[in-house]
């Protein structure tokens, strides 16, 4: 299932499948490569792309319905419209399949999210045990 959005100030970038998310996520952000892999083969990852570099992914549903993430952008891409054009193609994507509202698991940069709209609804705190 293929979008494309235009990435508003990163020039020639293109969302579309997830091809390259995989190789990004194992590259940068490693803790999420199950995750992105198995978005990709459900059909529901993104890749953002620029000059036929994978810039970005994010993905939705892969841990439960409705849920966006993980969602990432190259750390010298951010701040360039790259995540906002990923979040804007998740977000057409959980509103085809009929979704009101998504949940965004375990947030990191709140003010990204707070600037589409996204309030906090929930927080969660870890325990450890020592076995």
């Amino acid at each position: 299932m293929a979008r494309e959005a235009d990435c508003l100030a990163a020039g020639a970038c293109r969302v579309a499948g997830a091809d390259g998310a995989a190789a990004l996520a194992s590259h940068s952000f490693p803790h999420w490569l199950d995750e992105v892999e198995r978005a990709g083969s459900a059909g529901t990852c993104y890749a953002a792309r620029a000059g036929g570099e994978t810039i970005g992914f994010a993905c939705n549903s892969v841990n439960r319905a409705g849920w966006i993430g993980p969602m990432a952008t190259d750390p010298e891409r951010q701040g360039t419209g790259v995540g906002r054009a990923l979040l804007g193609a998740v977000c057409a994507s959980l509103a085809a399949a009929g979704h009101a509202e998504a949940d965004i698991a375990w947030v990191g940069p709140i003010g990204f999210y707070a600037k589409a709209g996204a309030a906090v609804s929930r927080v969660f705190r870890n325990a450890k045990l020592t076995l």
